[in-house]
């Protein structure tokens, strides 16, 4: 199907605008998201996120903070175009930092909304490697 210069330059605009995502622009104009990714790597390739792009720090602490405000993680993951099971990585991270940085697992389980037992054991395997590396390192 061949689309105007206008189409085009709306669906441009619209992912430059950051507001929707590929499937919402793919539904509002007809135009599908293969297409749509093709136009937009040709004007902006940074527009269009691959699969496989790291993200900053400074996303990861702003999808965190989206699910501090108490967000459901289908919608956090659906702004910020990233999977589920990246964001349950990232969680598990910053969690981890929590307990690193001597905050109580109790205080990190009702901050994060975690069952005690689910954040007991990820200390205990995070501490586990890290003794045993500490104990490697000295022998």
């Amino acid at each position: 199907m061949a689309h105007t210069k206008e189409t085009k330059e709306n669906v441009i605009s619209l992912v430059k605008t950051r507001l929707y995502t590929l499937k919402e622009i793919e539904a509002e104009t007809g135009v599908r998201k293969t297409t749509i990714i093709k136009w937009v790597r040709d004007v902006d390739d940074s527009l269009v996120k691959s699969k496989r792009c790291s993200f900053s720090q400074r996303e990861r602490n702003a999808v965190i903070q989206d699910y501090l405000a108490g967000d459901k993680v289908y919608d956090i993951c659906r702004k910020h175009d990233i999977v589920v099971s990246t964001f349950y990585n990232w969680r598990k991270e910053y969690v981890l930092d929590l307990i690193g940085d001597g905050m109580a697992i109790v205080e990190v389980a009702i901050s994060m909304r975690l069952p005690l037992s689910k954040v007991r054991q990820w200390s205990q395997a995070f501490f586990k490697d890290t003794i045993s590396f500490d104990d490697e390192q000295s022998s």
